[in-house]
């Protein structure tokens, strides 16, 4: 399965940048709150919090004080309103003055209960609230703004950094899910018809093994019906040679979009941050020479995104009949016009200036076979332009530039 490999560090990227927002809104929540906290208001409230739990705790130990006789008479009651082993004391005048008594020494204690239960609901809260101004207390004092000021200015720090790097990926990923779209939708067609000769394979065959078991001309010839009803074509024979030759072909032009898709990747994810460029190979087409034409179209667009590097062979100066700055003076925009000295080609000045840098690469139609131990040519940093009537292209770069030529140009 083709994926887009921008994926994995996109969301990786974005769990990162989730994390330092998160880490920002609690450092931000802490220093308003801490900003906001008085301490001489917090001591004054702990000390009534701590009166009011004091104030609590008598009134719970005199709650539970007074359980005691209420709840000694219910037990005394309960007695003497039991039924007992004496049947005549079941309905006698006693058992039923204390079952009155035992009601309302329930009612009594239930009362008694009831207190308690404020009370202790009463002081569990004053010495919450005790605690909660404790802990904050505590906290405000161990609270360090200047640690938290800095932490702050880190991670926006980083967030600052991410942003743009998450930009940058999200838009190169969203290109190369458009360049992709064509080619992966073609996959997915020549895999749907794959699939459907695959199935014309399986059943001809099936066909074929039934004919070489058939034990008599009829039957023969009732595949051979069934066959050509199914399949087109009465010789399953026929239906083989023909669905896997065109096997073949299909899985030769999914080969072909699978090789374009890969490319299509390995461009998209090169780092390109600058291109240094092989200035005469872009001054012809074929062999017809258009001076700066093609450059003075290209660098405008490129430099939109790259730093860019122009070097060109000495013998420019007398191709062009102009000195070296008027050269520069042509292209203002790029880093450095360089021109080679003289009998020199700028082959090697060019894979000197690429260097080692992951991130620089070369552009020019040249093989550079001369230099297969230069870093740039062993990791293949080098891009190809096309110059087709009046348009310079870098497919890779996804690049058509358009120039004019003059008739000074076209007589050169």
């Amino acid at each position: 399965m083709i994926s887009n490999p921008f994926t994995k560090n996109l969301e990786a990227l974005q769990r990162e940048r989730n994390k330092s927002n998160l880490e920002l809104l609690d450092w931000k929540t802490k220093i308003a709150w801490f900003q906001g906290f008085n301490l001489d208001r917090e001591n004054s409230n702990l000390r009534h919090a701590e009166r009011m739990a004091s104030g609590a705790q008598a009134k719970l130990h005199q709650a539970q004080q007074g359980m005691v006789g209420p709840a000694s008479s219910v037990q005394q009651l309960e007695l003497q309103a039991a039924l007992g082993f004496n049947p005549r004391y079941w309905f006698s005048s006693e058992r039923a003055v204390a079952k009155r008594m035992l009601m309302e020494a329930q009612q009594g204690l239930a009362a008694q209960k009831s207190m308690l239960t404020s009370a202790e609901i009463e002081f569990s809260k004053a010495a919450e609230l005790g605690r909660k101004i404790q802990s904050e207390i505590a906290m405000a004092r161990a609270f360090d703004p200047l640690l938290a000021q800095s932490a702050i200015a880190a991670l926006k720090a980083n967030l600052d950094r991410i942003e743009p790097q998450l930009a940058s990926l999200r838009q190169r990923s969203n290109d190369l899910d458009e360049i992709m779209r064509e080619p992966l939708e073609n996959i997915r067609k020549q895999e749907a018809e794959r699939d459907m000769v695959m199935s014309r394979i399986s059943l001809a065959e099936a066909f074929d093994s039934s004919l070489s078991n058939a034990s008599s001309s009829y039957e023969r010839a009732k595949i051979h019906e069934q066959c050509d009803i199914e399949l087109g074509d009465s010789k399953p024979g026929n239906v083989l040679r023909q669905s896997r030759s065109a096997l073949r072909s299909i899985d030769d032009r999914i080969r072909k979009l699978q090789a374009r898709v890969d490319s299509l990747i390995r461009f998209a994810t090169w780092d390109i941050r600058h291109i240094v460029i092989d200035g005469n190979n872009l001054c012809y087409e074929g062999k017809r020479f258009l001076r700066l034409a093609a450059l003075e179209a290209l660098i405008p667009v490129l430099v939109r995104k790259y730093k860019v590097t122009l070097i060109f062979d000495a013998s420019i100066r007398r191709k062009l009949e102009l000195n070296t700055r008027d050269i520069e003076a042509r292209f203002p925009q790029v880093e450095q016009v360089h021109i080679v000295a003289s009998k020199r080609t700028a082959d090697e000045t060019v894979l000197a200036a690429a260097g080692d840098d992951p991130h620089t690469f070369v552009l020019s139609n040249d093989r550079f076979v001369d230099y297969p131990e230069k870093m740039v040519v062993k990791e293949d940093r080098v891009l190809r332009h096309e110059i087709v009537g009046q348009t310079a292209y870098i497919h890779e770069l996804r690049i058509a530039a358009r120039f004019e030529i003059t008739q000074d140009i076209e007589a050169a």
